[in-house]
């Protein structure tokens, strides 16, 4: 069995805020201790499962977050962006199914922690009239190639939003909750690596109950920025339409090709 798994930083275990994901925090060291030891359970989960190879895609900032010498040998690393910014560079139609670990709610959830899509820039996103985040777009990018997505740990948010776009059969691990954007109820370590341990195994154990998430193309996808001047960018793209403000509207043949478009709208709006 084949498992690729994308890592973000904002739902990883142990980590209350958003300060700590910055590169140039004094934090971060162990935000990235913090995102390994999550990866690493994961990892456990899989091999528990039966996993043969297993795939981690480095998803968040620089994506030079993990630490590779304190990850188990049998998983490989992929670190580094390419230029179309993919959170699931590196999956193929090769895999048996795929995870998030450490991903966060979309932009404006309540309850969300650190709740964001695409930080700084967009408002909304929508793929055929169903709004998103982060987790579809790497669950469509996924199911492009034939590949379920089983499998999402982060904060309570993350998990009712991935179950309700998703799929209500993919398993979850919430390892914390909110009070508000900024305060963070957090599970105690041991208990939330247990938790994504036997998730992953239980949830690569069911993968066949689980149908790769494939939006019907070709899709719709809009999305709302923050800003005028923001919006004004994005919609320079050729094929993309101005609905109005904030809103812009383009079209995509797969989960592959929006989210191409997702970072190029994403890096114009920039």
């Amino acid at each position: 069995m084949k498992v690729f798994i994308s890592a973000d930083m904002e739902g990883i275990s142990g980590l209350p805020n958003a300060a700590m994901t910055e590169t140039d925090d004094r934090d971060f060291g162990r935000a990235r201790e913090l995102m390994t030891a999550d990866v690493n359970a994961a990892v456990e989960g899989a091999l528990a499962a039966g996993a043969t190879q297993i795939v981690v895609r480095d998803a968040h900032g620089t994506a030079n977050n993990l630490l590779p010498e304190k990850m188990p040998g049998p998983a490989e690393v992929i670190q580094g962006w390419t230029a179309t910014g993919r959170m699931m560079e590196g999956i193929d139609e090769t895999f048996d199914a795929a995870l998030l670990i450490g991903y966060h709610a979309k932009s404006l959830t309540p309850g969300g922690t650190i709740a964001h899509t695409m930080t700084g820039v967009v408002r909304r996103l929508w793929y055929n009239d169903v709004e998103v985040g982060e987790s579809a777009i790497s669950a469509a990018h996924a199911g492009r190639f034939g590949v379920p997505l089983v499998f999402a740990s982060g904060d309570e948010a993350l998990c009712q939003e991935v179950l309700r776009v998703i799929s209500p059969r993919m398993g979850t691990a919430a390892v914390k909750s909110a009070y508000g954007r900024q305060c963070i109820r957090l599970l105690a370590l041991a208990e939330a690596h247990q938790r994504i341990r036997d998730g992953v195994k239980l949830a690569l154990e069911r993968r066949a109950e689980v149908a790769p998430y494939c939006p019907e193309g070709p899709i719709r996808l809009r999305m709302r920025f923050q800003t005028l001047q923001q919006a004004e960018g994005a919609s320079r793209v050729p094929t993309i339409r101005r609905l109005n403000d904030l809103t812009v509207e383009g079209e995509a043949a797969d989960g592959v090709a929006a989210a191409d478009l997702v970072c190029t709208l994403y890096g114009a709006a920039r």
